[in-house]
């Protein structure tokens, strides 16, 4: 098992800077690869069930890989930033709150890979899905440099 994180100050683009972020990926290697595949689509089916969170971003070139985002509006979703229950209590923040996390799974051969990514809004979605990417092909193709 190997953990590693990382931490940004934010990125300038076209739409102005983008929101400091944390990034956690843990890679899990396993002898049995079928189990390493299923615990990767079992965990995605969990987050697709709880009907809770919304779709994240795709991982180019992986369709294995899916990404699912905290409840609530974001500055590059759109959504509507309704969340929560009739009560009033939001849980899992709104459009005005200034956090968004991110969840991803995947797998590559023998390598479960988990990813948890924290940001402040606006959220660099396509920075750590560019991450993701490269890590992902690393493992694909360790002795080559991406």
């Amino acid at each position: 098992m190997a953990m590693r994180s990382y931490a940004g100050t934010g990125t300038l683009t076209a739409d102005g800077m983008t929101g400091d972020s944390t990034v956690t990926i843990v890679l899990s290697r396993m002898e049995n690869r079928s189990a390493v595949r299923d615990m990767a689509t079992r965990q995605n089916e969990f987050f697709a069930a709880l009907d809770v969170f919304r779709e994240g971003p795709r991982i180019k070139g992986h369709k294995e890989a899916r990404c699912f985002r905290l409840p609530g509006g974001s500055a590059d979703s759109g959504d509507s930033g309704e969340a929560g229950g009739s009560d009033g209590i939001d849980l899992f923040g709104t459009s005005d709150d200034p956090l968004d996390t991110l969840f991803c799974a995947a797998y590559e051969g023998d390598v479960l890979v988990t990813v948890t990514a924290d940001a402040m809004q606006p959220f660099d979605t396509e920075g750590i899905t560019a991450l993701v990417t490269e890590q992902l092909d690393r493992i694909a193709e360790p002795g080559e440099s991406v």
